[in-house]
């Protein structure tokens, strides 16, 4: 597989057409969330269903 993470999961997903996605989510610091692509971020925008994003503990 090639690509970018946050496409590949999402493709994936919608070839499976779930009824909901439930994905884990943890913080980051302010820099930490500028400088990575968050999947809890960018999911929603790509999946045809809700996605409920669960923080960590």
């Amino acid at each position: 597989l090639e690509g970018h993470p946050t496409t590949m999961l999402g493709e994936a997903i919608n070839g499976l057409n779930p009824a909901l996605v439930v994905i884990g989510n943890y913080h980051h610091t302010k820099l930490a969330s500028i400088a990575t692509d968050s999947v809890a971020r960018h999911l929603p925008t790509m999946v045809n269903c809700p996605v409920a994003a669960i923080p960590a503990e």
